[in-house]
């Protein structure tokens, strides 16, 4: 099985203490793990968020919609 290639993201909110199979941070704390798409998926995002504290909730809507909705 190959695996996708990982972006690591540090962030303040994040954790030092991973679940597997995430490789714990050797210091700081990891908020994000985003996973290189290939090529075929470039428009897919794929991420795992690890946080310590409450987060907000982000609604990102296509611009069309915001348009409309002003």
């Amino acid at each position: 099985m190959q695996l996708l290639p990982r972006i690591t993201v540090d962030k303040p909110w994040g954790r030092a203490d991973l679940p597997p199979p995430f490789p714990s941070p050797a210091q700081g704390k990891t908020g994000e793990i985003w996973f290189d798409s290939p090529a075929p998926l470039h428009a897919l995002l794929v991420k795992y968020i690890f946080t310590s504290e409450n987060l907000s909730v982000q609604v990102h809507p296509r611009d069309a919609h915001t348009r409309a909705k002003g």
